[in-house]
């Protein structure tokens, strides 16, 4: 077993690198990233009379700057996962608004294709 702590809103524990080293390993921690989405899921229930075009800006920034603050290497799925949380999140939202409650997941995806999210990427990459 492999001994790990938290520190900063990042779980640390020893792993094998691609190359076969042992290296620290950097994960955010499970309960900061509940927390960014349910802060997330507050916002969008807060925000959604706002129009469509601050509501995406707005949750841009968000994910870009959770991947500025988590994005180191080895923590792609949890990266992955924020992104893919804040999507059904603000789909679920937006549907709540007066005169959405019949729009589809289709209408979604439409929306989503005019207006995208930026999708996770590593903004601190790890000098080995």
């Amino acid at each position: 077993t492999t001994e790990s702590f938290g520190f900063l809103g990042f779980t640390f524990s020893w792993g094998r690198s691609r190359k076969g080293f042992w290296v620290v390993r950097q994960k955010t921690a499970k309960d900061r990233l509940r927390k960014a989405i349910m802060r997330t899921d507050d916002w969008c229930r807060e925000n959604r009379p706002q129009p469509l075009g601050v509501q995406d800006t707005t949750l841009c920034q968000k994910i870009i700057g959770h991947c500025e603050y988590d994005g180191v290497t080895g923590n792609q799925r949890s990266l992955s996962q924020f992104v893919y949380e804040v999507r059904p999140v603000w789909q679920r939202w937006l549907g709540r608004r007066s005169g959405h409650a019949n729009k589809t997941c289709h209408w979604f995806y439409s929306l989503v294709r005019k207006l995208p999210l930026p999708n996770r990427y590593i903004a601190h990459k790890a000098v080995c």
